[in-house]
């Protein structure tokens, strides 16, 4: 029986990898011939590969966006290789890998899309250093003030050229420092908080009024201050700033009290309360966020909680 039960498991595990490593077939990338699995897209075969494409919006853990633009590619379906056929510019993170076509990677075409990318990025975020970055890769010159860097000082920066709403259209909040000078509209932190169902933020505005923002412009009553947003942004334009708590001051003769600590995304203008581990006074997660633990062990914080397990499996003192 035994012996049943571990050819089954052998027999299903042996199915499961080959079903994850199965080939549908070949596609030509930069002339090298490379291997395609099914449901990929160009750019997850040629991750795979060891191809470099450049990206922004594409993010491995969340559906392929298109936004960036930066990952653009030349796809020729047959023709004769001394007499191609006319190519499209396609993102490769969001075309599928088909057996066959001709991809170039870094054909004068792709090249100079890639470029013209980011000369528009670079002059909405000049001070940006992953866009600097990017730029110097691709031979982009940088505009007037890109240089300051990350670590100057706000005020140092070239001013961004003010721009009036039209006619009758509705007026949006200042865009914090933060957004206005790192923020490209990628649109990772929309789609991860979407993702994770608690839709804080989202796209709001139109052509160069276009950004990120929660609604209305204040602070978000669902943020749960999971930090996915700040995790998967790819210029830094958005952080999560743990502040622990603070005293209160007090009228004379009371005893004085302690705020309870907040985490605060200056992006978003928003500020969310957060528990504290009963054993050691960490600060956790909000109240918004739901967790996962054993009975009695919800206001503990990991460390703790690892202590207590401890404790009550082994005796193990705390």
């Amino acid at each position: 029986m035994a012996d049943h039960v571990r050819d089954k498991e052998s027999s299903v595990a042996d199915h499961v990898m080959e079903k994850e490593t199965s080939v549908a077939g070949l596609m030509t990338v930069d002339g090298l011939a490379l291997p395609i699995r099914p449901g990929d897209t160009i750019l997850a075969a040629c991750r795979r590969a060891g191809v470099t494409i450049p990206t922004l919006c594409y993010h491995p853990g969340l559906e392929p966006y298109g936004a960036c633009r930066l990952c653009i590619v030349e796809v020729t379906h047959g023709g004769h290789p001394d007499q191609p056929a006319p190519g499209r510019a396609v993102a490769s993170c969001t075309t599928p890998a088909q057996p066959g076509i001709q991809v170039s990677t870094r054909s004068a075409r792709v090249l100079r899309v890639r470029r013209a990318v980011i000369a528009f990025l670079l002059d909405r975020c000049p001070r940006s250093e992953t866009l600097q970055q990017l730029a110097e890769d691709l031979g982009v010159p940088p505009p007037p003030g890109a240089r300051a860097g990350p670590t100057a000082t706000p005020a140092a920066a070239a001013p961004p050229t003010p721009v009036e709403p039209p006619a009758g259209a509705p007026a949006l909040p200042p865009v914090p420092p933060e957004l206005e000078q790192a923020c490209v509209l990628c649109g990772r932190c929309v789609q991860a908080c979407e993702k994770l169902g608690h839709f804080a933020i989202g796209f709001a505005g139109r052509s160069v009024f276009r950004r990120v923002m929660p609604p209305f412009g204040a602070s978000s009553e669902t943020c749960a201050a999971c930090g996915a947003c700040a995790e998967l942004c790819p210029t830094g334009a958005v952080r999560l700033v743990i502040e622990s708590g603070r005293p209160r001051v007090e009228a004379e003769g009371r005893t004085p009290r302690v705020a309870a600590p907040t985490a605060h995304l200056p992006a978003w203008r928003t500020t969310v309360p957060l528990a504290t581990c009963r054993s050691c006074g960490r600060p956790l997660w909000s109240g918004r966020l739901t967790t996962s633990a054993p009975a009695g062990m919800a206001d503990l914080c990991p460390a703790c909680r690892r202590k207590e397990a401890l404790a009550l499996a082994f005796g193990v003192s705390r």
